[in-house]
């Protein structure tokens, strides 16, 4: 029997073998080494603060990702089958303002008042008041979208936005990072010229978008790197491109700013020897959420020991009001946390009214990517 079983073992072998050497396969990985990821103390500390809260808009899709809201308080998100959704400021009803037919993505405002929308399937899109859609761009250099993400709009209506991967499609974001072959790419539309010009190539997963306050430079997730690139828009340094925060405790998805020096960044998942290696993740924390100043500054972060979703996105309201989605969950819907003010239901304040201290981070990221120590505890 036990020499049965040997042979078993050896023909399995053999024939597993065989495959990976013979057998086509679409995926053609390049080897890397991943940085050592951080330890999850001082300024990555596990805390449960998302675990309370609020969710609302639970029922309406599947997938919600980015969120943009008009001047009314409507909140705007994306679901898997192409619906665009305005949930109203006390979430108790919603409406459907347009179906791209696609999976849109990343969305924002306009100075029109037009939602700009990046299609992963269908590209750049303009959707107007009425819900006529207009599609802006579909390629750049002659070469197609493969997975348009995020992006952010300046004050000239200059539109920036990700496009993940030229390889790899919508649903197959698991293989580019596994590949990790960088075709990423960061891109500007001119709405007057309607022209689209590259700013950055060779970006491995190119993901959320966001403006500096004075719209000096542009960030740009990697997420198979686990960091945020900077491209400088303005200054000296224009036209040329740096690290903004590298080896990240996460995979960095879309990220946002506030307009007064801090950044928004939701990871849907933190890292750990496993991830490194791509295996899948059964449990662990989940949805990290970290606020950054513009020099690369960690300030404050916000974790959940058990699952709330996989984060999407943060954003900044009235306060320090943070907002993010939760995708992927039983009942996928949005959440709501006030990190200045505890956790919040449509900025009412909870029970607790008493200004928390932000968290101590003891360690942060200067513009060369490199940490600096401050004393345990201290809040700034």
């Amino acid at each position: 029997m036990r020499r049965r079983l040997l042979r078993l073992l050896g023909a399995l072998i053999f024939f597993g073998i065989f495959y990976l050497l013979f057998w086509p396969v679409s995926i053609d990985p390049v080897a890397w080494t991943p940085p050592q990821a951080p330890t999850l103390t001082g300024p990555y500390a596990l805390n449960n603060k998302l675990a309370a809260a609020t969710r609302f808009g639970a029922g309406i899709g599947i997938g919600p990702e980015d969120i943009a809201i008009d001047a009314k308080g409507w909140i705007h998100t994306g679901f898997i089958d192409g619906r665009i959704v305005a949930i109203a400021p006390d979430g108790k009803t919603h409406k459907v303002i347009a179906n791209t037919g696609g999976r849109p993505l990343g969305m924002r405002f306009d100075a029109d008042g037009n939602l700009i929308v990046t299609d992963a399937s269908k590209g750049l899109l303009s959707i107007a008041p009425g819900g006529t859609i207009t599609v802006l761009a579909t390629q750049a250099e002659k070469k197609g979208f493969g997975f348009t993400n995020h992006l952010a709009i300046a004050t000239d209506g200059t539109i920036y936005f990700s496009d993940s991967s030229t390889r790899w499609g919508p649903g197959k974001a698991v293989a580019d990072i596994f590949e990790h072959v960088p075709t990423g790419r960061l891109m500007a539309y001119d709405p007057k010229a309607k022209t689209v010009r590259v700013l950055m190539r060779k970006l491995q997963y190119a993901n959320g978008v966001a403006l500096a306050a004075d719209e000096s430079f542009v960030l740009v997730n990697e997420s198979g790197e686990y960091r945020i690139r900077r491209h400088w828009l303005k200054g000296p340094k224009a036209g040329q491109s740096d690290i903004f925060i590298d080896n990240l405790p996460g995979f960095p998805d879309n990220i946002s700013a506030n307009g007064k020096g801090t950044f928004w960044l939701a990871m849907f998942t933190v890292r750990n020897p496993a991830a490194d290696a791509l295996a899948k993740q059964s449990a662990g924390p989940r949805g990290p959420l970290l606020a950054s100043d513009e020099r690369g500054r960690a300030r404050r972060h916000a974790l959940a020991r058990q699952p709330v979703g996989d984060l999407a996105r943060a954003d900044q309201g009235a306060g320090e009001l943070a907002a993010g989605l939760a995708k992927e969950t039983p009942r996928p819907a949005l959440i709501m946390w006030g990190p200045a003010r505890g956790i919040s239901d449509f900025g009412r304040r909870t029970r607790s009214t008493r200004r928390p201290r932000p968290p101590g981070w003891d360690s942060r990221c200067n513009r060369d990517g490199r940490r600096h120590r401050r004393s345990p505890g201290r809040a700034h």
